[in-house]
This record gives structure tokens, sequence and C-alpha cells, in this order.
């Protein structure tokens, strides 16, 4: 069977791109290196490292014992029954879920109202969310896809941004922040998070982040989104639903990600402690 068609077969069985490919090269290959399944699957290695610890908690790869680290796969009758049997529990309890969240969202939001538990605004989210930073009590929950461009004005309001973070943590609020692989493979990120995390934040690193957004005390949250062609869109989130539906996406993929210092450590050594 070709490797293309192998992928495909993954994915339909729940596997993503990602990790179909990296499970495919593993079937036909032993105690494969990180750089080895990088150049077959032309993923980039610290996303990776983020889809060998997906397949890893999911039963699908082993890691290798011995001094190098490499990995193997997980005969395919053995690994794949775990998922299915999650994929009827899910199936199961899914329905019942769903209902349970559609009743709830339509009394929070009272929609035959017309209140949708969201403002918008025609820019990005700095000093409105700065403003909600500044008087956070217990935590802040950040998520950071994108470094930031190399503009006077950002790089005057980063800075601004990171002297509060550091009271912010003095005053024993918690920051949690998720960073992409992509934020971080920019020197300027990496040296800035290296400075907060040692401020006191916490971080993870994940590859399944797709918009930006930060939620403060549990009370409310901002993202921001930007179509092809237009200027970026804030939304300011005041309804509990929604801050909890956010709240639920971070933790989701926090318990998913690469602690900091273990991703750091595996792909940029001491390289940016200067």
């Amino acid at each position: 069977m070709a490797e293309n068609d192998v992928v495909k077969k993954l994915e339909s069985l729940g596997l993503n791109e990602r990790e179909a490919k990296v499970y495919a090269i593993l079937l036909d290959y032993q105690n494969v290196r990180v750089s080895n399944m990088s150049e077959k699957t032309g993923i980039h290695r610290p996303s990776l490292y983020i889809v060998l610890k997906s397949l890893m908690d999911k039963g699908f790869v082993v890691k290798a014992s011995g001094n190098v680290a490499a990995y193997n796969a997980v005969a395919p009758d053995f690994a794949f029954q775990g998922a299915l049997n999650q994929i009827k529990s899910n199936l199961e309890n899914g329905e019942k879920s769903v209902q349970e969240l559609t009743g709830m969202f339509r009394e929070r939001l009272n929609l035959e109202d017309g209140k949708d538990g969201l403002e918008v605004l025609s820019t990005k989210h700095g000093s409105l969310v700065l403003d909600w930073f500044k008087k956070a009590e217990s935590e802040i929950l950040t998520v950071q896809r994108l470094p930031t461009p190399p503009i006077r004005q950002q790089l005057e309001m980063i800075g601004k941004i990171d002297r509060i973070e550091r009271d912010i943590l003095a005053r024993g609020v918690t920051i949690r922040c998720l960073y992409s692989p992509e934020c971080l493979a920019d020197p300027f990120e990496r040296k800035r998070s290296r400075n907060t995390v040692l401020a006191g934040e916490k971080a993870r690193i994940s590859n399944d982040l797709k918009i930006a957004w930060s939620i403060v005390d549990n009370e409310r949250a901002a993202f921001s989104l930007r179509p092809a062609s237009r200027r970026w869109t804030t939304y300011l989130v005041n309804d509990p639903g929604l801050v909890y539906t956010l709240r639920m996406s971070f933790e989701y993929a926090w318990d998913r990600a690469i602690p900091f210092d273990d991703y750091m450590s595996e792909f940029y050594g001491d390289d940016d402690n200067e």
C-alpha cells in the first residue's frame, strides 16, 4: 500500500495529518530518531516533538530504550483498540453533552432577547486588556500564537506589557501562557519568554493554537481575529458561558502542551541564555 494511502486510512481512524504521517513512518522503521522523522515527513523538529507527545499520550508510540532518543510504533491492533473504545464512549456521551451545552448557552446568552455576550472592536486588544491585567486578582490565562512584528510602536507596547506582568506576578497573581512553536522560533520572543518565565510565569508550548486570547479571573476574556485582507477585529467577552468555553479550550490545550523548560532544552538549549 502506498504511503499516502496509509496516511489517509490513519486519518479516517481519527489521527490528524501530522500524527498519521509520523505513525506511518514508524510502522515501516524501528528506533527512529527525531531528525530522521523530520527528513521523512517534512515536519520541523519543534512541531514533531509535540506530535510525538500526542501519539505517546494516545498509546500509538513508545520511546525506545537507550541513551539515544528514538521512537517505535505500537502495533496497530493494540493501539487502535484503545482509540476505538474511546470513540465508542465519546459517541455514547456526545449527544447528551451537546444537548446540555446547547441548553446552557441558550439560557446564558439569552438568545431570544438578541444578546450575544460580545462587544466588537475594530482594533487589537492592547490597552483595554492591559487595564484588565492590572486589576487581576487571582489568575490570567493568555495565548500567544505569532511573534511580535519588529515595529517601534509594537516593541514599546511589549515592553510595557512585560513590566506590568512582572508587577502582577509580584502581587501573587498566577499567569499561565501558551506559546506556539512559530512564536518561539523568533529570537526576540524566545528571549522575552525566558525572562517572563524566570519572573514566575508558567508557560507551555502547543501546536494547536488557532487564535490568540486572554482570560482574566475567569470573568472576562478577549480574542482577536483578522480575516483575509481585513483589519484586526477584537471580541470582548462578558458572558460567563462564553468565558467558560474559552477557559475549557485553554485547559484542553494546556494539558496536552509541552512544558516550557523541556521544550527549550530540547530545541534551543542554552543558545538564548545571554
